[in-house]
């Protein structure tokens, strides 16, 4: 069982670690160049009257502190506000809207990414200095190794423009669809691409990482009497190395939560995928403060919350650790 002092400091930490991260997400927009009612003005050829007004209206001729203040109190109670670009469209709305494609995005992506690397390491630290697992860690560290735009460019190059399997671009097609079964097919058909872009990219490091810890685990005494003893091969790789290899990969997991959030972001942006990625970049375009803090703070959240998990679950996979 996790004790309580565990609990307490870690929820410490959680608390320290969201207030910087919400604070740096409240300053990072405003240091960009040009503020919301400039493009707006621009894009609409608004004249200076119409752009106080705009001004007025988004709050901005507030001084900062002001500005941080009522952040703070909005952000605590998630109201994130209208968006700047879409008014009066509020921005949970967008964010309810685009964050059921990411998820799903990284979640499938990720859980292949997990047992495919998982399955992959075991095996290739069990034949140790096999062709498969001069293969693994060859083909482990030039995946980790290139872009993940890349990957995605050279998937989309052989599997939709040579090959034409899977389309480029979007989530679905614009058809109505037969049935439910027609609807599923069609929207993982079109996310073929981004799923396997995310899985080359992050497979490899899960690979990797259980695989060294995986080695270092087979040359302990208990595995040497584990095979004195004549226990079943599978016992021994997955129910006594693998078992006790997985805790850095459990750390990985939680570690690797926001790269794979940042991976999908580039991923939906080539592949013009209606998730969150889109979401930020076209805010970012606009200057559009509200979204672009809105759609951090989910995914500063989420990373949060999946570290504190990987701590609390880290702890039940080995009860010596002592915290």
């Amino acid at each position: 069982m996790v004790n309580t002092r565990f609990l307490v400091s870690r929820g410490i930490i959680l608390l320290v670690t969201y207030f910087i991260a919400i604070t740096l997400n409240f300053i990072i927009p405003r240091l960009m160049v040009g503020d919301p009612t400039t493009v707006i003005a621009a894009d609409l050829r608004l004249p200076p009257e119409a752009r106080e007004n705009l001004i007025r209206l988004f709050g901005l001729d507030k001084d900062i502190f002001t500005q941080y203040r009522e952040y703070l109190v909005n952000t605590i109670l998630l109201n994130f506000g209208y968006s700047f670009d879409k008014y009066p469209t509020t921005v949970a709305q967008l964010i309810v809207e685009r964050l059921p494609w990411t998820v799903f995005l990284v979640g499938t992506s990720v859980a292949i990414a997990i047992v495919l690397g998982f399955i992959l390491g075991v095996e290739a630290a069990w034949r140790r200095g096999s062709m498969l697992d001069n293969l693994l860690q060859w083909t482990a560290i030039s995946a980790w190794s290139a872009p993940v735009f890349w990957i995605a460019m050279i998937l989309i190059l052989v599997l939709a423009y040579y090959l034409n399997i899977f389309p480029t671009t979007s989530a679905e097609s614009a058809r109505l669809y037969s049935s439910v079964f027609d609807m599923i097919a069609d929207r993982l058909w079109h996310s073929a691409l981004p799923i396997m872009t995310l899985v080359i990219s992050n497979f490899a490091i899960y690979a990797l990482t259980m695989r060294n810890a995986m080695i270092e685990v087979l040359e302990e005494d208990y595995m040497r009497l584990g095979e004195a003893k004549g226990l079943p091969r599978n016992t021994l790789k997955y129910g006594y190395a693998a078992r006790n290899a997985i805790l850095p990969m459990v750390t990985l997991i939680a570690l690797s939560i926001a790269t794979i959030f940042g991976g999908a972001l580039f991923v939906e942006i080539v592949f013009s995928y209606p998730g969150l990625g889109t979401l930020i970049y076209d805010a970012l375009n606009a200057r559009d403060y509200p979204v672009i803090q809105g759609t951090f703070y989910i995914i500063t959240v989420a990373v949060i919350l999946a570290n504190f998990i990987a701590d609390i679950t880290y702890s039940f996979l080995d009860p010596r650790v002592k915290y």
